[in-house]
């Protein structure tokens, strides 16, 4: 019997996240798609180069006959971390580590390590076309850990969406008048 959780994240009536975690026998299958603004967003924040998440972490493996996930590469100056209304923190730059990591990243004013939530997944190549990705998570996953894991992705995707993405328009109107005395 397997354990399957979902999140869909809509923005302005159109599905901007879709994914399934689904814990069976073989451990913890990750399904995610993207719409493709995420991708050419998180592909803008790069290099144009991809790189093999496995040079980068041991914890995803690739499911099906392909054999490799291939993640965009990150530019020194792309956001790394955000920090959550909870008080942890989500970040980009960790393809192939744990989704959920209890020691997390260090607050860069306290120095004390904060738990994170790890959305490197929107960097894999080809997250955004036809079906989406699907991978592996190395580890051992319980009920209470997948319902968390659910949770907690729902929210950093939120606050990376709202912080960076969601379109906004700011009008500045400046007006004077003269007066004489």
């Amino acid at each position: 019997m397997s354990d399957e959780k979902q999140i869909e994240i809509i923005k302005r009536g159109e599905t901007s996240l879709t994914m399934s975690l689904n814990r069976g026998p073989s451990g913890l299958v990750v399904a995610v798609k993207v719409h493709p603004v995420v991708e050419a967003f998180i592909r803008g924040l790069g290099d144009g180069g991809s790189s093999d998440v496995r040079a980068s972490g041991p914890y995803w493996r690739p499911i099906g006959s392909s054999g490799s996930i291939s993640v965009h590469n990150l530019a020194a100056d792309a956001p790394a971390q955000l920090q959550l209304e909870s008080g942890e923190y989500t970040y980009i730059n960790k393809p192939g580590q744990p989704i959920l990591d209890p020691r997390g990243t260090a607050d860069p004013i306290t120095g004390k390590y904060k738990p994170g939530v790890n959305l490197s997944f929107l960097r894999i190549v080809g997250i955004s076309e036809g079906a989406g990705v699907t991978f592996s998570v190395r580890g051992v996953h319980s009920y209470e850990a997948l319902t968390k894991m659910r949770e907690k992705i729902g929210e950093a995707y939120r606050t990376l969406y709202r912080a960076y993405m969601k379109p906004i328009q700011m009008d500045i109107i400046v007006s004077t008048q003269e007066t004489s005395l």
